[in-house]
């Protein structure tokens, strides 16, 4: 529930906004090697959505099992930073293709969740399972919510009033993206919580242009990381105890609608 009690817990988060090599995922994550060489400590480190090998849909060639090399890369890169890694990329699994987040903690604890919301236009829906479950889960004191991309336009399936902190993991078109910064505000505000979204940059290998606008929001509504097209790392700090501020000041959430997904 929302009557928790206040706590000091900070959680100090990287965001990467850097572009994927295209369908090569050896040298996309060399190029994230070279990034995370010089990151700061940081207890979490946020990736773009198909990080290893950009959004494309030559699944047979480019989706990976959950025992490949990209996942192994992140197990093992987790414990050498001693931080939790998100990120997305399309896994093979019982003969489906899944668009599948994954959080990986240093301790070998692992999250994951299938993208919900597939991407018509881009023939995603095609050939991609999708999720069926919400998906949140904790990371120490705060509720999470993975999201991926496409997911972040239905306010119906990011509605949650227990959650502290919503991610979003994206390639995300520059010519739509006056969309993706106004919506990742809106999730923050109508939930009262925490929002980081993760874009890529560069074009990709069908000549579309990323121009990331990766973002820190707080429940206000207020930038903590202004959103900016320069590729690197980002980095902000979070506050449990901040968040429950918030909302005990000001409790929207008591005249919210309630209702269930079915």
């Amino acid at each position: 529930t929302l009557a928790r009690n206040l706590t000091s817990t900070l959680l100090n988060i990287s965001l990467i906004q850097f572009a994927p090599a295209w369908e090569d995922a050896t040298e996309s994550i060399h190029r994230l090697d070279h990034i995370l060489k010089d990151c700061s400590p940081s207890d979490m480190i946020v990736l773009p959505e198909a990080f290893n090998t950009g959004f494309s849909m030559r699944l047979n060639q480019i989706a990976e099992t959950i025992d490949g090399p990209t996942l192994t890369w992140m197990r093992n890169k987790s414990k050498s930073l001693d931080a939790t890694i998100v990120g997305s990329l399309f896994i093979e699994e019982g003969g489906s293709y899944y668009n599948r987040f994954f959080s990986t903690s240093p301790d070998g604890t692992e999250v994951s969740y299938n993208k919900k919301h597939l991407y018509s236009p881009g023939g995603e829906a095609e050939q991609v399972t999708p999720g069926d479950k919400y998906g949140g889960y904790k990371h120490g004191d705060f509720s999470v919510l993975p999201r991926i991309c496409y997911d972040l336009r239905f306010p119906v399936w990011n509605r949650s009033l227990d959650t502290d902190l919503m991610i979003f993991v994206a390639s995300w078109p520059h010519m739509r993206i006056d969309a993706w910064t106004t919506l990742l505000k809106a999730r923050a505000i109508e939930n009262q919580c925490y929002v980081i979204g993760v874009n890529r940059v560069g074009y990709d290998g069908n000549g579309i242009l990323h121009n990331g606008m990766s973002a820190c929001i707080d429940p206000s509504g207020t930038y903590i990381i202004q959103p900016t097209d320069k590729s690197g790392t980002l980095q902000c700090e979070i506050s449990h105890q901040r968040i429950m501020r918030f909302r005990n000041k000001l409790p929207f959430y008591k005249d919210s609608d309630r209702f269930n997904l079915i």
